[in-house]
């Protein structure tokens, strides 16, 4: 995994001049275990606290998308090492970086894009809500 995880590393800053200079933890967690961890159901999510990315044990990262997830929690994990969550009016809007770089990840793989990862969906995705802000 850790070879995975510098790969992808490496992708972000050849490519997009991000600079994740200090990897995080990455565990897999069963859905029994998220749902204790966040009272809701999680597929994968960034622990800033704790400076770990948590997957779902579904999720396969020796797969382009199961990497391409990897990537959108890296992003997380790039934007709370450099201080960029202060930039947002709330916490969703840090998704829209994280899915185009998801997305990008993909179609540099060749991998057909889901639904999720359509424009409409990103943009909805990162939208404060009226209570957020």
């Amino acid at each position: 995994m850790d070879l995975i995880i510098s790969v992808l590393i490496s992708w972000l800053l050849s490519t997009k001049g991000i600079d994740v200079y200090e990897p995080p933890t990455v565990l897999f967690k069963s859905e029994i275990e998220l749902i204790q961890m966040y009272n809701r159901p999680v597929f994968a999510i960034y622990s800033a606290e704790r400076r770990t990315i948590y997957l779902h044990e579904s999720v396969d990262i020796t797969t382009e998308w199961g990497k391409s997830v990897l990537v959108h929690e890296l992003i997380h994990h790039y934007q709370e090492l450099h201080n960029l969550m202060e930039s947002y009016a709330c916490f969703r809007q840090s998704e829209r970086l994280a899915y185009n770089i998801q997305k990008d990840y993909l179609l540099s793989k060749g991998v057909e894009l889901r639904p999720q990862l359509g424009s409409f969906n990103i943009m909805a995705r990162s939208m404060c809500s009226q209570m957020e802000g």
